[in-house]
């Protein structure tokens, strides 16, 4: 597309961009597709349930009315986040976490109403448990195949994309242009239009009916964005007849804000700033968690209260020391506090944890490795939990003297210190355990820790526990 950066009149013609589907007609055609994938599997499921426990296929209402009821469950939240978006062509937030807890909802509120059915309806906690898992595994396909052919259509233009003009002072307009358009994410730079320069013009008013003129083609162009560079938004007017026409003006401000892809504006008394990052968790949220993880901890000392008297007495009676030993630990922002471990080797040292690995392996008592391959070495630390020094799901916290040398290596290290450790989480239960020997394995867990951080809910938790227990990657590399 050819892009014009000098003046031109309301009656110059552009190469037009293909009309393309709005958003919203793709996110009504995945929500239909929703409902009757949903619908469609319901009353399979019920069909081969009936065979497997009758021998034969009876009434298929039930499941019916039980696939349409979880597919507009399900299928609605998304059509609500899709449809809420301001930008043509923006892909829905919807993380797999996120759609696990969607559909999770949508199939307890099927059991709910299915338990208070009267009409001899109710359907059978081994149907709902099939239909759970089953169900889980198709919506999370869909969502990965609408998430593929929506990339698809909005590179075609059969989506329709976003329609931009840029401003600003001439030798920013092609670093800006560059930088903008992007026909795969359905970016279009329409034209890119030179701030008119005061000294250029007799009069103020003069140069504010230039700012009009593009004023004007923007709304010939009928364009969605307006970026203006930094110098741009200095002046007041020009920033004020930009905000009249119906498209969302943006400032490319000199910091470099691509790595802030979330920033907002917060206003302290008379003053604005862009705000880059926020605690992880909501006070609310930080609460519902604190109530989790002492409920959870408490109930698991005391179910757990033989086993680990049994490991006690068993280290004790294999080798010379304490069944427990303490370590340092940094936690939640960077506070110090002491961890809880079954004692795996034939030392406990309080500190210095940097031996080498094989050093390691050597030291491991004959009962120790055991222990550390079922993760048993781990379970006092439900104590920390309770104290509040951890967590049950969160960043694995490290030796001290870790910490301060992977914070060499990797710059965005000490983000993991914005959550409460944990016992297990998201890093672990991917098979980032053990020793971290190399930059490229430290660099790949704080990766996963981040994106636990950013994406953190109830039902996350809910996942990594599960996958703690029942995953083989979470039992990788452990010794």
């Amino acid at each position: 597309m050819e892009i014009s950066r000098k003046p031109i009149s309301l009656s110059a013609e552009f190469e037009p961009l293909p009309r393309g589907m709005s958003s919203t007609t793709f996110a009504l055609a995945v929500f239909v597709l929703g409902v009757a994938t949903v619908a469609v599997l319901a009353v399979l499921v019920g069909a081969l349930f009936e065979l497997s426990v009758a021998g034969q296929i009876g009434t298929l209402q039930p499941y019916v009315m039980a696939g349409l009821l979880t597919g507009l469950l399900y299928t609605v939240p998304h059509l609500v986040i899709e449809t809420s978006a301001r930008w043509p062509g923006a892909a829905p937030d919807v993380t797999p976490s996120r759609q696990v807890e969607i559909w999770t909802f949508a199939t307890l509120i099927l059991a709910l109403v299915s338990s208070l059915s009267s009409d001899g309806a109710e359907l059978s906690y081994a149907y709902l448990a099939v239909f759970y898992v089953t169900g889980l595994a198709a919506v999370t396909g869909l969502g990965l195949a609408v998430s593929a052919v929506r990339a698809r259509l909005v590179e075609s233009g059969s989506i329709r994309g976003r329609r931009i003009l840029v401003l600003g002072q001439p030798a920013e307009l092609d670093t800006m242009t560059a930088r903008a358009a992007n026909r795969r994410q359905g970016f279009h730079v329409l034209a890119a239009e030179a701030l008119p320069v005061p000294t250029l013009f007799e009069t103020r008013a003069a140069m504010l009916k230039a700012v009009d003129d593009v004023v004007g083609r923007a709304r010939a162009l009928a364009v969605d964005d307006i970026i203006v560079s930094g110098t741009a938004s200095a002046d007041a007017d020009v920033m004020a007849r930009l905000s009249g026409i119906p498209a969302a003006v943006h400032i490319q401000t000199v910091v470099p804000l691509d790595r802030y892809a979330g920033a907002n504006v917060a206003q302290f008394s008379e003053m604005s700033a862009f705000t880059v990052s926020l605690p992880p968790l909501a006070p609310f949220q930080w609460f519902c968690k604190r109530v989790f993880d002492i409920v959870l901890a408490s109930v698991a000392l005391v179910a757990l209260f033989p086993l680990l008297a049994t490991v006690a007495i068993l280290i004790r009676l294999t080798s010379p020391g304490p069944a427990l030993f303490l370590q340092r630990r940094r936690g939640y922002n960077m506070s110090e506090f002491q961890i809880w471990k079954f004692r795996t080797m034939t030392v406990a040292e309080n500190g210095k944890d940097m031996a080498p690995a094989d050093q390691d392996q050597v030291r491991l008592t004959a009962i120790g490795r055991h222990l550390r391959r079922l993760n048993i070495d781990e379970l006092p630390q439900l104590i920390n939990v309770i104290k509040g020094d951890m967590t049950i799901v969160g960043p694995r916290p490290h030796a001290v003297e870790e910490d301060d040398l992977f914070a060499q290596w990797i710059e965005t290290y000490s983000a993991r210190a914005r959550a409460v450790p944990g016992i297990t989480g998201w890093a672990q239960v991917n098979g980032c355990r053990g020793r971290a020997l190399t930059m490229q394995v430290i660099r790949k867990r704080v990766e996963y820790d981040r994106d636990y951080i950013e994406n953190w809910s109830m039902m996350f938790d809910l996942y990594i526990i599960f996958l703690t227990l029942f995953s083989p990657k979470a039992y990788h590399n452990a010794r």
